[in-house]
């Protein structure tokens, strides 16, 4: 995998736009998402153990998670990780519609990770960046 060359991926999100980052600065949010060489991907069927997840992840070195919109505590569960470890880094995997996007990003993700490439949902993500 390419995660440890940031320029390989500034270019390719800048082409796909497959992040929606919630920072001012989108040069220094894209070396932010891929200074971290995993994500561990999560799909939580509890709400409750959201907090203890990201606290384990924290202080193991790994401050970051994409939260999947699979199960139905996914929403709950970015918005405890993002409000009670605000050091955390936290996105949203599996999203398919611009509604599941709207979910997320008002819980508190910082990204959106969409299973292949749906046309809706990245020019959905690229208008709320520009807002």
């Amino acid at each position: 995998m390419y995660a440890n060359n940031v320029s390989y991926y500034e270019t390719n999100l800048r082409t796909l736009k497959l992040f929606k980052i919630k920072e001012k600065n989108y040069e220094q949010s894209i070396r932010r998402v891929f200074q971290n060489r995993y994500y561990p991907v999560i799909a939580l069927d509890n709400v409750e153990d959201a907090a203890p997840l990201a606290k384990a992840l924290c202080d193991g070195g790994l401050p970051c998670a994409e939260v999947t919109f699979r199960t139905a505590a996914a929403e709950e569960s970015i918005r405890i990780m993002s409000e009670q470890f605000p050091e955390m880094l936290v996105g949203a995997g599996t999203v398919l519609t611009t509604e599941q996007v709207d979910r997320a990003v008002n819980a508190g993700a910082k990204f959106i990770v969409s299973p292949g490439l749906n046309p809706k949902v990245v020019k959905y993500c690229v208008e709320k960046e520009s807002r």
